[in-house]
């Protein structure tokens, strides 16, 4: 007889020990979180490319326009008369600069005008290094004052990094992704039990790595939006990772395996590509490296964090579910569970299979 293997081994260990797997996972997030909230760093990045088109537009503006940078916050606004309008404006502008984050010392007066007189603009400074030092409660407050100024001839936007992250969205893409996957699993498995588990998994993984990729924050250089990246990438294979071997338990219970023997064999076998296939992702984040882009590095690495510990969860974390849901992982059904066909036909999936393996041409 053939000794099990160590994902068999591993496998069977997560199944019987499930409340002492979970246990450690909650507590290692708990930790995590709150360590990233105590030692967590700031979100840095330096963007400087030597020699690049990306670094000489802002080189050539320094030359060229100096006191003007593109981390400013337009005013323009259009009239039949756009000088008449000033003192339609003075107001707006006065009462933006005393918002938080915004610099001072711009009126009306400094506006530059169109050939044709119907169009103005001045430019309000950064109180700050870059827009992101501009709360997010500012730019909500400057986009009501315009459109308050705005009306009877007179129409007042606004333009910059400042305005752009305060009409972005509240909800995020994470948030939209997470739907969309919802969504698909609940179709693919037609059970909110087994669409739930693979979420679950991701879920996990998905607190653990943000927390530690604010620790890593305090130690290299990590861009503000390299949280997002980890979280897409490790959403996108944490809910693969755990389709697949949800999909293997799911297909052994049909054939009659123990939901513990459902496990073992799930993990033995899917969970040999998880973990060839998170290897590979994961070499293939740290090939950023070779770019010699320095901000890259802090993406390179918190996506690869990400990919590690949606790996672990679903070989450690997901057997241990899956012996808390067993033959309950088809519970809550969507809609009416399929009719045996009675035919002795195979199913349609089946069917094409083999055409396209007889006609591979």
């Amino acid at each position: 007889m053939r000794s099990p293997t160590p994902l068999a081994r591993l496998a069977d260990l997560m199944f019987r020990r499930r409340r002492l797997v979970v246990a450690p996972w909650l507590l290692v997030l708990v930790a995590a979180v709150g360590a990233a909230g105590q030692r967590g760093g700031d979100w840095s990045a330096a963007y400087s490319t030597p020699g690049s088109e990306s670094r000489a537009a802002p080189d050539r503006l320094t030359e060229r326009f100096p006191g003007q940078t593109s981390q400013t916050i337009d005013v323009v606004w259009s009239a039949a008369d756009a000088r008449d309008a000033s003192d339609r404006v003075e107001p707006l502008l006065a009462q933006a600069q005393r918002l938080e984050g915004v610099g001072d010392g711009v009126t009306a007066a400094d506006a530059q005008l169109s050939p044709d007189g119907r169009v103005a603009f001045v430019r309000l400074p950064i109180d700050g290094r870059d827009a992101e030092d501009v709360p997010l409660s500012s730019g909500e407050a400057l986009i009501e004052l315009a459109q308050e100024a705005s009306g009877d001839g007179l129409r007042v936007e606004l333009g910059g990094m400042a305005i752009r992250n305060a009409e972005q969205t509240e909800v995020s893409s994470e948030g939209i992704g997470l739907l969309v996957a919802a969504a698909v699993l609940i179709l693919t498995f037609g059970s909110i039990v087994a669409a739930g588990l693979p979420l679950a998994t991701a879920l996990f993984g998905l607190g653990v790595s943000s927390a530690l990729i604010a620790l890593l924050s305090a130690l290299l250089d990590v861009p503000d939006w390299a949280p997002s990246v980890a979280a897409m990438i490790g959403i996108g294979v944490g809910i693969d990772y755990a389709l697949l071997i949800l999909t293997r338990f799911r297909a052994a219970l049909d054939r009659g395996l123990s939901p513990h023997g459902a496990t073992v064999e799930a993990i033995s076998t899917a969970g040999r590509s998880v973990l060839v296939a998170g290897t590979t992702v994961v070499i293939s984040m740290l090939g950023l490296f070779l770019m010699g882009l320095t901000y890259l590095y802090g993406v390179a690495l918190s996506a690869s964090l990400a990919v590690l510990v949606v790996m672990a969860a679903s070989v450690t974390l997901l057997p241990a579910l899956l012996g808390f849901a067993r033959g309950g992982v088809n519970r809550l059904r969507i809609g009416r569970a399929p009719r045996p066909r009675g035919d002795g036909r195979p199913p349609a999936a089946m069917r094409w299979s083999r055409l396209v393996q007889r006609r591979p041409w």
